[in-house]
């Protein structure tokens, strides 16, 4: 198995071998070009329900401090983005992960290492996610978990298949620092 070592010394000018992806273990980089565009700056975007200000307040309030965050299940990039204040008015870096698809573009204008995944306690699971205007559930698993639509659920308008990763191989492949200041 190749080491981390080749992850950084990816030339992006030249295709990936695939031994180069075994090395990857998985992962396969994916570039958007958003070219001068970036996500206006909404003043009064934030989380659903003020976990950003927690973590603000956490901090005395000021955020001077520059932090680390993993916003897993990122969904929108900004509305009720529990990661989208701290990122674009206080700084912050950090790895956004999300699998539905609607939402990857525009978290790809974002400044956070978006990775495109389905995170569970094992590699290489394969698992299926139901998807319906914007909204997704996992629909295998054995999980019993519902669409937050009402009871009037219409189908699924697209079922999608993932293989699962881990956290750990994620923060790993994205060379997150040892202290990661806020979980989401």
């Amino acid at each position: 198995e190749l080491g981390m070592d080749r992850v950084v010394n990816i030339r992006p000018d030249a295709p990936l071998s695939s031994d180069t992806r075994r090395g990857l273990n998985g992962f396969k980089p994916v570039l958007f070009f958003v070219g001068s565009e970036i996500l206006e700056q909404t003043p009064n975007a934030g989380s659903q329900n003020g976990q950003d200000m927690l973590v603000a307040s956490i901090y005395n309030g000021t955020l001077m401090h520059r932090g680390f965050f993993v916003d897993l299940a990122a969904n929108d990039a900004r509305e009720f983005s529990n990661t989208y204040a701290l990122e674009t008015h206080w700084g912050w870096e950090g790895v956004c992960i999300e699998a539905n698809p609607a939402y990857l573009w525009d978290l790809s204008r974002r400044r956070c290492q978006l990775v495109a995944a389905v995170v569970s306690d094992r590699d290489d699971m394969p698992v299926s996610m139901e998807l319906q205007a914007g909204l997704g559930r996992i629909s295998s698993l054995g999980l019993q978990n519902t669409l937050a639509m009402g009871n009037n659920q219409p189908p699924p308008s697209q079922t999608a298949h993932f293989r699962t990763v881990t956290l750990d191989s994620i923060l790993r492949v994205a060379r997150a620092p040892p202290l990661i200041e806020y979980l989401s």
